[in-house]
């Protein structure tokens, strides 16, 4: 029950999908089985599930978009490869 009650978590036992978390969590805590939690499949793809029809209350629709926007292109090689091939003398013909 402790662990439950870590700051930590707080934000995955609330909303849509809030039971369903609780539900798994505890279930890998008393997992007994080797490996841990193997027992508790079935709850961790319920959750899952939930969390995929309800993206927008746990950032899972966003975190895609954000790394596309916040990614910043560098200059490579490649990039710099056509103006390299233009300088280059072209083989003479025999």
């Amino acid at each position: 029950e402790e662990a439950l009650n870590c700051p930590c978590i707080s934000k995955m036992k609330e909303g849509s999908c809030g039971d369903a978390f609780i539900d798994a969590y505890r279930c890998f805590l008393e997992s007994e089985t080797e490996p841990k939690g193997m027992d508790c499949m079935e709850k961790f793809q319920s959750m899952q599930q939930c969390m995929t029809e309800h993206p927008e209350e746990y950032n899972l629709k966003d975190d895609d978009d954000d790394l596309q926007q916040n990614a910043t292109p560098k200059p490579t090689e490649t990039q710099q490869e056509p103006q390299a091939l233009t300088s280059k003398a072209q083989p003479e013909a025999s």
